[in-house]
């Protein structure tokens, strides 16, 4: 049997309760992500990259925390709405209000939709009810589970270059220069430097890249997207006049959650640009390996003919040590600006919106 929507009146306050319970559900499944992640292992980017990792880890470690803390935040939100019947979804502050709508979608009142599901394949009566909309909107977990699904379409789907190959392919060139150490000299310099580059992981780093898209889709789904839009109704929030506490709860939570998830959209984004320029360097060394130590075997082959092949040989070692030296700098260098540069704990804020932590309770 078919319903009618029904509109959710402003004083509806066991609505807003089940939201804030939906968004601690869905902050909290993030905390547990579909892809198996955690910190890069050691060596994960070779020794060269240590530093670089361990800033990662910490970056990992921080973000992990506020995960933590933004579904203690609903919990405890959505229990002092049940306990004490304060408003926190539909603020009396126009700015926050219009906050809560532009952050999830919506333009006017809030609504229940009420409607079957499930007819097919599930017998007489076989309806189910879809609640949407709301502080995150009903249905979260299901908009969750859907987004993971896109997430690991879009990841199966993308191009190879943008999966991490770097580290097969360094263990492969430091096969062939340590090859390439018993023909020249020379060449065992650029041997011993590339050891250092030589990483032991590429699923850490894939896990990676699927572990930071699928928490900035998650939390995109929470909190909303990042527009010019949501921008505007953030710095209205906080440049309004003096609200009332519940208000200010909503804005802390909403501001709160909108960083964070800007800064899991900033980690993707670095996270991939790293792994696609390991990839490029790395590919860059081997081809150039592969070259000189063809190079390298006709100058030896050719060495009892011709005395001055040992010389021409050396040549070719050092050329070659001296462009292994030269991709292990654009690799530190690459590591250094992207990740332990750009991977720190400073969360992205707007003119006007200062950093803000998610709202805490004083335990009862």
């Amino acid at each position: 049997m078919h319903q009618k929507p029904l509109a959710v009146s402003q004083a509806g306050m066991h609505s807003s309760s089940l939201k804030l319970e939906e968004a601690g559900d869905q902050i909290e499944h993030l905390q547990n992500p579909t892809f198996n992640t955690s910190p890069l292992p050691p060596l994960a980017l070779g020794a060269i990259g240590e530093p670089a990792r361990l800033r990662y880890n910490i970056a990992y470690e921080s973000f992990q925390k506020k995960l933590r803390e933004g579904a203690q935040s609903a919990d405890r939100m959505s229990q002092n709405v049940t306990v004490s019947g304060d408003g926190y979804v539909q603020a009396d502050d126009a700015n926050v209000q219009r906050l809560i709508n532009v952050e999830h979608g919506r333009g006017g009142d809030v609504y229940w939709s009420t409607h079957p599901v499930g007819d097919q394949g599930a017998g007489k009566g076989g309806q189910g009810v879809a609640l949407a909309a709301g502080a995150v909107g009903a249905g979260a977990t299901a908009r969750y589970l859907d987004s993971r699904v896109r997430s690991y379409k879009l990841w199966t789907e993308a191009d190879a270059a943008q999966k991490a190959r770097f580290a097969r392919t360094s263990q492969r060139t430091a096969t062939l220069l340590k090859f390439a150490s018993g023909l020249s000299v020379a060449a065992a310099v650029g041997a011993v430097l590339w050891s250092t580059a030589v990483s032991t992981d590429d699923e850490a780093l894939n896990d990676a890249v699927l572990y930071w898209d699928e928490e900035s889709e998650g939390l995109a789904d929470v909190f909303g997207f990042r527009s010019e839009e949501t921008i505007e109704a953030l710095q209205a929030a906080w440049a309004g006049d003096a609200m009332e506490a519940a208000d200010k709860k909503i804005r802390d939570f909403v501001t709160a959650g909108r960083q964070l998830a800007d800064r899991a959209a900033s980690h993707s984004s670095h996270v991939t640009q790293v792994v696609n320029h390991l990839n490029t360097l790395h590919d860059m060394a081997f081809a150039a390996t592969v070259a000189e130590i063809a190079i390298l075997v006709a100058m030896r082959a050719i060495n009892a003919m011709i005395p001055t092949s040992l010389a021409i040989t050396e040549l070719v070692g050092r050329r070659l040590a001296l462009t292994v030296i030269s991709i292990h700098g654009l690799i530190a260098a690459a590591m250094g600006a992207v990740i332990f540069a750009e991977m720190d704990d400073e969360i992205p804020t707007s003119k006007g919106v200062p950093e803000t932590g998610f709202p805490k309770f004083a335990e009862v």
